[in-house]
């Protein structure tokens, strides 16, 4: 059972359905409705309606101006169904109405149940069933309890009452000079302009005293002893001075220098020297001098000259990483070294050449070692094919989640670690990302802030490649949020 409102009117509708063949409708005979209001007693109605080969006749019974409460008038009970309505009714449509019209708006406001009892011509009660009318817009409510509406709440700051003395903009001061100087800063006119105006605490040297100095000259210097007026006073007294002792001692110096090397008598290389100490030279290092044997030379030159075997590069003929469900018919393998290998291997299987086809099929994560040998060094590298399945992320409107949906937006083959993207979201859309539900539970960050999405849905997807696998849909709680980048991790 449901039921409308229009305006002033109340119309119930009643179903009457087979109940997927548990009810022959061929022998239901009444049709009983019953009108209930909690105060006043239930009021009853019967309406006979004879159903020949399920067809429900026209018919029409006036139950006059009949009090159901209150003010309340009941003008009847209508049934108006074709036969070709019925067939259609029997579907899942109702096919049965009855409608009453109330006189008084003031009760627009009350309750009304109304019950209805489908029984066949034994008494047999097949279905029961109650509506409870309810009002949907909250304009049809009196606000008898004086609750605030829309239009009563303040959409300006202006219209607000300032009892917490806010700061308004015309309140802040725009000026220095509208400031209180609390802190004493030293204003403009207070910066000293000349060097006069300072008071030289630190003792600096003023011009004046400079005029007391003498220019320093390369060569010349000033003596750390004081000269006195006395000391010159007694070289001006000087007389009769007597250098004879002076001479003599000059004279037995130069002599002594006589006797010493001239420094053009002094060796200026080694081989001038007598090698008195029996040091090492050269020619001693001959190597007709030294007695070795030939196979510890040659160990050891061929162990200075040695330069270790290296793999430069190792490539294969196939991505890195591919779509679940790929099959990888054959992979070739390639590689260059820095010299010949005297052994060679792939996955322990000895090779030769540069190159290596592996001609059986797999779709699953594959690794493939090149290992060589120059006979002292081993090296050795390896090839990584992982499969995977895609993320999806962008922007959509669509609220239907599925293959249609995920296809529609931006794919990626990324493993289950942390990811960074960038869309535009514009009216309407949700920013939305989908990734296989293995990986774990997402969280999400914008702008360094965690949160923002929600999970929408849960649902196994087939990609192209014939995988098929439940993926999990996180959408933003907010639509047209513009340049957007995202972080995405897993826990």
């Amino acid at each position: 059972m449901r039921y409308i409102i229009k305006g002033n009117d109340f119309s119930f509708t009643w179903t009457i359905k087979d109940c997927n063949g548990y009810v022959d409708l061929s022998a239901v005979t009444d049709l009983k409705v019953m009108y209930q209001h909690s105060t006043v007693p239930s009021k009853k109605y019967v309406a006979d309606a004879k159903i020949v080969d399920i067809v429900l006749k026209e018919r029409e019974e006036d139950l006059g101006d009949t009090v159901l409460y209150d003010s309340t008038l009941v003008k009847g009970i209508e049934f108006e169904v074709t036969a070709e309505q019925q067939q259609e009714m029997l579907l899942g449509d109702y096919n049965v109405i009855c409608t009453f019209i109330k006189n008084d708006d003031s009760h627009c406001y009350k309750m009304i149940r109304a019950y209805t009892i489908v029984a066949d011509k034994d008494g047999l009660k097949y279905c029961c069933s109650e509506s409870k009318e309810r009002l949907i817009k909250l304009s049809q409510l009196i606000n008898d309890m004086g609750f605030i509406t829309r239009d009563d709440l303040p959409i300006k700051v202006s219209e607000l009452q300032n009892d917490c003395n806010y700061v308004n903009i015309n309140s802040v001061p725009t000026k220095l000079s509208q400031l209180v100087n609390d802190r004493n800063f030293a204003s403009k006119d207070e910066v000293p302009k000349y060097t006069t105006e300072l008071s030289n605490d630190a003792q600096f040297t003023n011009v004046v005293d400079l005029a007391k100095k003498v220019d320093k000259e390369s060569g010349k210097g000033l003596s750390t002893n004081d000269y006195t007026n006395e000391d010159k006073t007694k070289l001006t007294n000087l007389s009769d001075f007597d250098s004879t002792g002076i001479n003599k001692e000059l004279k037995e110096l130069e002599e002594a220098l006589a006797a010493k090397a001239d420094i053009s008598e002094i060796p200026n290389f080694t081989s001038d020297l007598i090698n008195d100490s029996k040091f090492v030279t050269s020619s001693d290092l001959l190597a007709e001098n030294v007695g070795y044997d030939s196979t510890t030379v040659k160990d050891t030159l061929d162990s200075l000259l040695y330069e270790a075997i290296n793999i430069t590069s190792f490539t294969s003929n196939v991505e890195p990483v591919q779509e679940i469900g790929t099959n990888i018919n054959s992979i070739t393998l390639t590689w260059k070294l820095s010299q010949p290998a005297t052994e060679q291997f792939i996955n322990d299987v000895p090779v030769t050449g540069s190159s290596f086809t592996f001609d059986t099929p797999f779709n699953s994560n594959k690794s493939f070692t090149l290992k060589v040998n120059d006979g002292t060094t081993i090296k050795s590298k390896t090839i990584d094919i992982k499969f995977m399945n895609n993320i999806y992320y962008g922007v959509s409107s669509s609220t239907t989640y599925d293959s249609n949906f995920i296809e529609s937006l931006t794919k990626e083959l990324r493993q289950a670690t942390e990811m960074n993207f960038r869309v535009n979201a514009g009216k309407d859309e949700y920013i939305c990302f989908a990734y296989p539900s293995h990986y774990g539970e997402a969280v999400f960050s914008v702008g360094g802030f965690e949160g923002g999405f929600r999970e929408v849905a849960k649902f196994y997807y087939t990609n192209e490649s014939g995988y098929n696998e439940q993926y999990t849909v996180y959408c933003s709680d907010n639509p047209c949020l513009g340049d957007t980048r995202v972080k995405v991790i897993y826990v």
